[in-house]
């Protein structure tokens, strides 16, 4: 299955006491295990407002297709796309496996799922997948098990048996849609609890109805990647050319290692009609002593 944690969001008083993972798609049971995957898709919430540790689950829409060995990225609009996989888990008997072609996109407004545009290469299994700067996406990848632990045997209608080293990049549907833009930021590097002021003359429609998020260069590893987020930020102030923003305060129990060191991903959002589009990022480092609790 594949799993991300979803946008980190400040509450009134600037506190990130919520975080929502979903999870899309797998197998039944441990893999190996049940051989045929599920369309499932499902929201965890841990919630830290009233004082202890909530607990919460909740299925969302259902995938259209099932999907084992899907690579989820999480755009900085807040959407997730699920690439590759295959209908069946390869583990319990590859080379029977049938390629997902089609990716697929969640909304978070209406926790759905929407079939995208088709992958020109199938990658069932080591495949990859990862948010570029301008907010498109890498995917790459296939290194298949042999036929049946055997030999590497093409079997029609399926998977393709032999490793596929080649990247394709995929643009989400903002890429052709009007986009803010980031002049530059005040600084390159910044603490927590630092204020940072973006230069963008789309700063009144960002400070309207759009968002800053922070989004954490990425280090996946089968279908996991412990440092993927996304952290909205407070918009503090705002004027004609530029937004001022406040950085979560690691200093703040509350805040703990919402933003741990490292280098980052900074996108102005605003909308168009009722879509979101992002603009191409700009880098920040984030300094600090790491926590050692991502």
């Amino acid at each position: 299955t594949s799993n991300i944690m979803m946008p980190l969001v400040p509450d009134a008083d600037g506190k990130y006491n919520k975080a929502e993972f979903l999870t899309m798609g797998g197998v039944y049971l441990l893999s190996p295990g049940s051989y045929v995957a599920f369309a499932q898709s499902r929201m965890d919430t841990v919630d830290l407002s009233g004082g202890g540790m909530d607990l919460s689950s909740r299925n969302t829409g259902s995938l259209n297709q099932s999907r084992w060995y899907g690579q989820g990225v999480l755009l900085p609009t807040g959407q997730v796309m699920l690439f590759s996989g295959a209908d069946l888990d390869e583990v319990v008997l590859p080379g029977t496996e049938a390629p997902r072609m089609e990716p697929e996109m969640f909304d978070p407004a209406t926790e759905t799922w929407s079939v995208m545009a088709k992958q020109g290469h199938a990658r069932t299994y080591h495949n990859s997948a990862l948010l570029l700067p301008d907010g498109r996406v890498l995917v790459g990848g296939h290194s298949p098990i042999p036929f049946g632990y055997a030999v590497f045997v093409d079997v029609p209608l399926r998977a393709p048996q032999g490793r596929d080293p080649t990247f394709e990049i995929y643009s989400p549907p903002y890429m052709f849609k009007p986009r803010p833009v980031i002049s530059s930021l005040s600084a390159s590097s910044a603490a927590p609890g630092a204020s940072l002021t973006i230069n963008t003359p789309d700063a009144a429609a960002v400070a309207k109805d759009g968002y800053v998020v922070l989004v954490r260069r990425t280090a996946i590893t089968h279908l996991v990647d412990g440092d993927q987020r996304n952290v909205v930020l407070r918009i503090t102030g705002s004027n004609a050319s530029s937004l001022t923003v406040q950085l979560p305060d690691n200093d703040a129990a509350q805040n703990q290692a919402v933003i741990p060191p490292g280098h980052y991903l900074v996108f102005v959002v605003k909308k168009n009609g009722a879509e979101l589009a992002p603009s191409v990022s700009a880098n920040l480092l984030i300094t600090g002593a790491d926590l050692g609790c991502h």
